[in-house]
C-alpha cells in the first residue's frame, strides 16, 4: 500500500459566524483498528452540495447503513468541508473494499410497479407524451414477443402507483440459478410490503396473459418478471440477466434506503499504520474540553470557553513554555511536549510539523509572534492548525463550546 499526502484548504472562521460541526458516524472499534492496522479511504463527490445539514445527515446515514451491510466492522463515514463524502475502512477485506465502492455507483432508488395490460398497451400509440391517465412510459429493458408482443416496443407503460420500495425489503440474498451462470436475488418483505405485493400479485395473475411487474432501479427497468402466483407470502426471487457482482450489489441496495443524490467516485487512498504508535487515552481532567471528531485527516476539539480564550491570548507564551520547536524547511517541528500541558498542546504529538495557524504560515519562531499580534485573532473564538504528521497533512481544530 502507498501512503498518500493530502492537502487541505482551511477557511478562517470570522467572529459571529456559526461553527457547524461535521456530520459523521463511526463504528465503535474504528479508531483503535485504524491506528493498529491502517486501511482505505474512499472519497465521493455528490451531485448536490450546500449547507443543508439535514441533507448531509441523510447522506451520511444511508452511506453508513450501506457500508455496514457489507459486513464491515471498523469504519467511519463523514461529510467534510471539502463537500465530499469520505468513507474510511479500517483493515477491510478485499470483498468489503470492492463492495463499498460498487455500492455507491447508483443512488439505489428501487420501485416495483405494475406493467400495463395488453388491452391498455393496444390503445396507446407508443409515444411517451401520450401515455394514458394513471400510467407513464419508461424505456423498455427487453423487447418481448409471442403472448407479450405488446411489450415489444421501445417504451412500455407502468403504473403511477408504486407497489414496493427499498424500505419494504427485510432481507435480500444473492443466489446462483440452477445449472446456469445467471444470478438472482432472493428476498423477504416486511409485513406491510408483503400485503401490498400480494394484492397486486392477485390482480396481475388473473390477467390474460398473466401480468408483469417492473422492477425499476434509479429510473431504469432491471427486470420485469411474469407474476406466476396469486400470493407470495412475503418471499420471492428477482430474476434477470444478472452477473454475480450485479446480484450482490442489488441485494445490498435493496435492503438499504436510497441515497439523496448521485455520487461520483473521486479518489481512493491507502494508509499504513504508524510504526510503534501507542493508542491515545482520553484525558478528561482539565475543564470540560473534549475531542468530538477524530479521523486521519482531521481532529476537532470542543474547548471550555475559558481555555480557548486563554489559549488564543497566550499562544506565543504557551509555545515557548510548553513546547520546544526546531524549524525544518516546511514548518516548525515539535520536539517536546510537556506532560499535563493544556491549551494548544491538546492533540499535538512529538515530531509533528506545524505548518500554519489561523492561516498564518509557520516558517520561523518570529511567525508565532506575528500571528499572535494579528488583531483579527483577538476577535476569534477558534484556532485552526495545519500540521504534517508522518508525511501527511492534518487539520487540528479547536472550537469554543459556546
Amino acid at each position: 500500500m502507498s501512503i498518500v499526502i493530502l492537502a487541505f484548504l482551511v477557511l478562517p472562521v470570522q467572529e459571529g459566524e456559526a461553527l457547524e460541526l461535521p456530520v459523521f458516524r463511526e463504528s465503535k472499534t474504528f479508531q483503535e483498528t485504524w491506528d493498529e492496522s491502517g486501511g482505505i479511504e474512499f472519497l465521493f463527490q455528490p451531485s448536490r452540495v450546500g449547507k443543508d445539514r439535514k441533507f448531509k445527515q441523510d447522506l451520511v446515514g444511508v452511506a453508513y447503513e450501506r457500508v455496514a451491510s457489507t459486513g464491515a466492522a471498523h469504519f467511519l463515514v463523514t461529510f467534510l468541508e471539502d463537500q465530499r463524502l469520505h468513507i474510511l475502512l479500517a483493515k477491510p477485506s478485499a470483498r468489503q473494499s470492492r463492495m463499498t465502492r460498487s455500492l455507491f455507483r447508483n443512488p439505489g432508488r428501487l420501485q416495483e410497479r405494475e406493467v400495463a395490460s395488453r388491452e391498455i398497451h393496444e390503445q396507446w400509440d407508443g409515444t411517451p407524451r401520450n401515455a394514458p391517465k394513471g400510467w407513464f412510459a419508461i424505456k423498455n429493458d427487453r423487447k418481448m414477443s409471442d403472448n407479450y408482443d405488446h411489450l415489444g416496443g421501445d417504451y412500455i407503460l407502468v403504473s403511477n402507483e408504486v407497489i414496493i420500495t427499498n424500505t419494504d425489503f427485510e432481507k435480500t440474498v444473492p443466489e446462483q440459478g440452477p445449472s446456469t451462470n445467471r444470478w438472482a436475488v432472493r428476498y423477504v418483505l416486511t409485513k406491510e410490503g408483503s400485503d401490498r405485493f400480494d394484492r397486486a400479485a392477485e390482480k396481475l395473475y388473473n390477467q390474460s396473459p398473466k401480468g408483469l411487474c417492473a422492477i425499476i432501479m434509479d429510473g431504469k427497468i432491471i427486470s420485469k418478471p411474469v407474476v406466476m402466483a396469486k400470493k407470495f407470502g412475503g418471499t420471492g426471487v428477482i430474476t434477470g440477466r444478472f452477473s454475480k457482482k450485479d446480484a450482490e450489489r442489488l441485494a445490498l441496495a435493496f435492503r438499504t434506503c436510497s441515497l439523496p443524490c448521485d455520487l461520483q467516485f473521486w479518489k481512493k487512498l491507502e494508509y499504513r499504520p504508524e510504526p510503534n504508535k501507542k493508542l491515545e487515552k482520553p484525558d478528561r481532567k482539565d475543564l470540560s474540553t473534549h475531542k468530538i471528531h477524530s479521523s486521519p485527516s482531521r481532529e476537532i476539539w470542543l474547548m471550555d470557553p475559558k481555555e480557548i480564550r486563554w489559549a488564543i491570548d497566550n499562544f506565543e507564551s504557551e509555545m515557548k513554555k510548553c513546547l520546544t520547536v526546531s524549524p525544518p524547511e516546511n514548518g516548525l517541528q515539535i520536539t517536546k511536549i510537556n506532560a499535563g500541558s493544556v491549551g494548544i498542546s491538546r492533540g499535538l504529538k512529538n515530531k509533528d510539523i506545524l505548518r500554519s495557524v489561523n492561516g498564518h504560515s509557520m516558517k520561523t519562531l518570529a511567525d508565532i509572534k506575528k500571528m499572535q499580534n494579528d488583531p483579527r485573532n483577538k476577535r476569534r473564538r477558534s484556532i485552526t492548525m495545519v500540521i504534517q504528521r508522518s508525511g501527511r497533512n492534518m487539520v487540528l481544530e479547536y472550537r469554543s463550546e459556546r
